[in-house]
This record gives C-alpha cells, sequence and structure tokens, in this order.
C-alpha cells in the first residue's frame, strides 16, 4: 500500500528496466547491477554444454541462490532472474516457486523469507526473486556476505552492522561526544583558518575570520551548549596518532621520516603529514608547449586527495591508523574500513559520492580540504593520467581495509605532446577520454566492452564517447586520433561492438613513450583473438601498423606454436581468418 504514496522501491525499479532490456535481446552481462543478477539454473547443462530437462527441484540451485540472495540481502536488497545465461541466452526454469521459497528459508537458518514469482522472457518461464533489507545479518554456511560493487564478498558481524547503521542513516559523526568547545586545540583552529585562506575564496576568508567559538560552531562541530560532536572532538581536540606516514627512498630502506604522534588533533597530524609528503615528492621540469613549469612526480592533489579519502572515509571505530607508504615513487594510502552504500573498485569513478560519516564529510568540504562536488576521485585519475602516469589503483583488502595507490615519476613527454596537439583544446582534459587512450595505448587496442570498464561507464555512456573520440584530431596534421581496427567485421556498425585503436600517426609519436611497452606483438595478437574469437592478417596488420605479408607471417608463426588455429579448411581466399586454439 505505501508504493501508492512513496513510488515502487528501487529494486523494483531496476527489475523492471533489467527484465525490459533483456525483453529487447541485450546481454545479461550488459545489463546487470548492484541490485540484479542474472542466474543460469545450476546443473541445467550437461558435458557438451547442452540444455537438460527441467525439474520443479533442484538442491543445487537452491543451495547457490541461498548464498547469492543472503548476499543481497545483508547488502541492502536486491533480486535475482533466475533462468537467463551470462550471454543472454534465456535456457528458463521450472522450479516450483514454493518449494524454493522454503529451501532458502531453510538454508538459510530460517533468517532469510523472499518473494518470487513466475513470469514469461522471450518464450521461456523465468522467476524473478527478491531479497529484502535485512536487519540483522544473514549466514549462509556460517558465512555473512555482502556486496561489493557487483561482487559478493565476505564480512564479519562488526562491518556488517556499521555498513546497516549507515543504510539506516545514523551519522556517528553528528553523535554528541563527552568533549565540548574547552577542549578545543588552538593549534586545530589555526590549522582550519590555514586551509580555509589557501583556497583563495572570499567565503573561506570570511569563515576563518570568525571568532574561535564562531568558526567551530558554523562548521557544525558543536551544538548550542558547547558540547562537540565526534567529528569535531576528531578535527579539533587530542588524541592519538591515527595518522602512520614513513618516507623509504627505496623499498626495504629504513624510513627517512615517519610521522607518528599522539597529543594532535586529526587536522594537525594530517597537515604535518601532508607537508611531509610535498617535501618528500620531488618537483620535475615540464616544457611542453602550453606545460611549462614544474609538477610533482607524484602530483600534488592527487596525494593529497587519497590522505583526504584515507581519513574522511576509514572506519573511525577502528583503532588501527591509516598507513602512507612512501617508497620511492610509489605512494599507498590503506585506511580500516571497507566500501560501503554500493561503492566498490569497479565503480568508484563514477559512483555518486557514499560518505561513511556525512556530518564529518561536510566539515572537510566546507574548509576546502575534501572536495565539495564529491569528485576527488575523479581528480586523482585526471591528475595522474593527465602526464601519463599509471591510473589509481583503489581496492578493499581483507580486514577489510581500502588501499589506493598512486605510483608517479617522470611525466611522459610524449604522451604531453601528444595531449598538447589534441583538437578540440578541451578534449585533452576529459577524463573519459584519457581513461579510454590510456587503455588503448597500454592494450594496443580496445572495444565496446573494455572501454566501459575503463571508465566505468554503460553502454550508451560509452558509445557516446567513442563517437566523440572519434571526432577528435591530432591539431598539426589534422588527422584522427582514434580510429577502428581494419578489417573488424564489426567495423562501420555498432561503435561499441567495434574494435579501436590508435591511428598510426599517433602511435608513430608515441613510440618513445612508456605507453607503447604494452604487449609484445604475439600476445597482442592473441589477446585480440581470444577477446574477438578471431583474427585475419587484415586486423593483424592494423594493430601492428605492418605490411599484410609481416602480418601473416606472425599469425602463421602463432598457429605453428598452438596458439591459434585456422578459421577455415579452405586457407586461401578472401575473409580467412584465424582462431584460438581450443
Amino acid at each position: 500500500m505505501t508504493e501508492h504514496f512513496t513510488g515502487p522501491p528501487p529494486v523494483r525499479l531496476e527489475l523492471n528496466r533489467v527484465l525490459d532490456a533483456l525483453s529487447s535481446g541485450m546481454p545479461a552481462d550488459a545489463i546487470e547491477s548492484e541490485l540484479v543478477d542474472m542466474k543460469e539454473e545450476p546443473r541445467r547443462r550437461g558435458g557438451r554444454k547442452e540444455v537438460l530437462p527441467a525439474t520443479t527441484t533442484n538442491e543445487a540451485a537452491a543451495s547457490y541462490l541461498a548464498g547469492e540472495l543472503a548476499c543481497l540481502a545483508n547488502s541492502g536488497g536486491g533480486a535475482v532472474v533466475l533462468g537467463v545465461a551470462d550471454d543472454g541466452t534465456v535456457i528458463g526454469t521450472q522450479l516450483d516457486v514454493d518449494w524454493l521459497r522454503h529451501r532458502i528459508y531453510e538454508l538459510t537458518d530460517r533468517k532469510l523469507t523472499v518473494t518470487a514469482a513466475a513470469l514469461p522472457l522471450r518464450g521461456e518461464r523465468v522467476l524473478e526473486i527478491v531479497a529484502p533489507a535485512a536487519l540483522e545479518p544473514i549466514r549462509f554456511r556460517g558465512k555473512i556476505r555482502h556486496r561489493v560493487g557487483k561482487n559478493c564478498v565476505e564480512i564479519d558481524a562488526a562491518t556488517w552492522a556499521g555498513t546497516h547503521q549507515i543504510r539506516m542513516g545514523y551519522d556517528w559523526s553528528a553523535q554528541p561526544s563527552t568533549r565540548t568547545l574547552a577542549d578545543v586545540r588552538a593549534a586545530a583552529l589555526e590549522v582550519a583558518r590555514d586551509f580555509l585562506h589557501a583556497s583563495g575564496e572570499a567565503a573561506a576568508a570570511d569563515l576563518a575570520a570568525a571568532s574561535d567559538q564562531d568558526l567551530v560552531r558554523r562548521l557544525n562541530l558543536c551544538d548550542g551548549s558547547g558540547a562537540l560532536t565526534n567529528a569535531g572532538a576528531l578535527l579539533l581536540c587530542s588524541g592519538p596518532a591515527v595518522i602512520d606516514y614513513r618516507r623509504r627512498k627505496v623499498a626495504g630502506g629504513d624510513a627517512v621520516t615517519r610521522i607518528h604522534r599522539s597529543g594532535r588533533s586529526v587536522l594537525e597530524q594530517f597537515a604535518q603529514v601532508i607537508d611531509a609528503v610535498r617535501l618528500h615528492n620531488p618537483r620535475v621540469e615540464l616544457d611542453v608547449r602550453w606545460v611549462r613549469g614544474q609538477t610533482y612526480r607524484i602530483p600534488d592533489l592527487a596525494a593529497r586527495e587519497a590522505v583526504v579519502n584515507g581519513i574522511t572515509h576509514r572506519d573511525w571505530q577502528s583503532p588501527t591508523a591509516t598507513e602512507i607508504e612512501h617508497v620511492g615513487d610509489r605512494y599507498t594510502v590503506t585506511s580500516p574500513g571497507g566500501f560501503i552504500g554500493g561503492v566498490g573498485p569497479d565503480n568508484i569513478i563514477t559512483h555518486p559520492s557514499v560518505p561513511r560519516y556525512p556530518r564529518l564529510a561536510q566539515t572537510m568540504a566546507k574548509l576546502r580540504i575534501a572536495e565539495r562536488q564529491g569528485i576527488g576521485v575523479d581528480r586523482m585519475h585526471r591528475d595522474m593520467l593527465a602526464l601519463g602516469l599509471p591510473a589509481p589503483v583503489i581496492e578493499q583488502l581483507p580486514g577489510p581495509s581500502v588501499r589506493t595507490t598512486l605510483l608517479g615519476g617522470e611525466p611522459d613527454h610524449a604522451w604531453l605532446e601528444l595531449r598538447a596537439r589534441m583538437w578540440p583544446a578541451n578534449a585533452c582534459d576529459d577524463l573519459d577520454f584519457l581513461l579510454v587512450l590510456d587503455a588503448t595505448a597500454r592494450r594496443g587496442w580496445i572495444s565496446g566492452p573494455t572501454a566501459a570498464a575503463a571508465m566505468q561507464r554503460s553502454r550508451a555512456e560509452t558509445t557516446d564517447v567513442i563517437e566523440r573520440l572519434t571526432q577528435v584530431t591530432v591539431e598539426d596534421d589534422g588527422k584522427q586520433l582514434f580510429v577502428e581496427v581494419d578489417g573488424d567485421p564489426h567495423a562501420d556498425k555498432d561503435p561499441y561492438d567495434a574494435a579501436w585503436q590508435l591511428s598510426n600517426d599517433v602511435r608513430a609519436r608515441l613510440d618513445a613513450s612508456r605507453r607503447r611497452l604494452g604487449p609484445s606483438r604475439d600476445q597482442l595478437l592473441a589477446g585480440y583473438a581470444r577477446e574477438r574469437g578471431r583474427i585475419s592478417s587484415t586486423e593483424a596488420a592494423s594493430l601492428l601498423g605492418s605490411s599484410a605479408n609481416t602480418a601473416r607471417t606472425a599469425l602463421d608463426d602463432l598457429e605453428r606454436d598452438g596458439v591459434l588455429a585456422s578459421g577455415r579448411a579452405q586457407r586461401r581466399g578472401r575473409g580467412f581468418f584465424y582462431v584460438p586454439a581450443s
């Protein structure tokens, strides 16, 4: 009844979207999401992958679904469409709905009650099975699992409780602490004012000019009686060392600098670490057309944003410090607490920001320390890729904890020269373009699915980016930057299904670049054949930038080595191609 007032819940809306997309023939892996999975019924395939007759009961299917649906329930709820293979083939299911619901209930220690219904899909019967949000952790085979992106990972009960509180709107950082305005450190307020002044904004300068008490109140870090919130106590009062920074010149070497000091506020510890990072982050000269001056070997804003995230989004219920290892040009920030709110490594660039502690995140933004638009991770990626450095690696580790790794070094001058000559001029700063071009340069080619994974965007968004990239030229000769692989049978059809590469002229510009140190000749051709299911001498010549004869020789060598096989018995004639050897 409440849906008449509130509208359908998100799971229902997403389930409707997925079912509509499946009805139109889209493949499952292109449309499944964090809320809805497509599953083929286990044990419905024979030894030759043929579909076996359906039955009304299937213990293997019930056990598998119990684990997947428990995971969805622990993540705030979700749904499974049963009877759809990964490639989008609808094989259907004849499982009895009442039997399946009862078995899932029994297999989850009588904790999970799902709703299920049969419906037609492309001439077959499938089941939609919906798991409600769990009010207490649901275990399957003794383990608690929840979703990180589109994957299920194991967590402990305490971590689940923390994420559940966040889903319910509980904000620990906004709760009252036992500290008051009298406990605020003067040095912490000075650091706060320094950050406000450094922004150069008039509104920030006005906030910095406020009295001590007004500054704390305007930052929303205390109540009317002067009692500090937990966020206020963290940022402004003395406490244990919560950041552990180590600088080593080489891996395994002694730490030349270590900052791990107690008796200071989090703001003070943060400011000291940022100063140390800059001190030990060498500068290099840039002299590339419009890019002149100096930059850090690890981009300054990227290094700072990694620390900001390691403080703002960490689990403050954990006693573990946020650790920063600065070894040579490698910079890692590891903070306790896993991803929350559906954010994961495969969507962190595009997923809306989901702060673990909203009040703390808001204060960091008011102090101009964190990005107010929630685009800090975007900036990290753009600043690294703009200089020709590898994209940040952000991953969840057991514990759980989140680790961000930045690999700095000398900027890639060939890459900078290319960016300087891209037209239109604003193309060189487009993060989507940088992500796709970086992946293409490293892999030698790219397709819609790999471009989508690099950008963390949908099929429609990826198609739009590819189409826009084909309009980008290199200014001094007007030639295309991004072109289709010659001989690709999908060329001139759907851009998402086609194979793409950098033009020969662009690749020639990058010959001296570290980005050309990608796969070897054999790895490039074998990888293309494996992912595309085939490769012709025309495609190979396009990928290698060589003659057809050279490409044919390379393919023949791979066939002789057992990597490729003939695509048809008749080896002569137009259209001959190779396939991956079984």
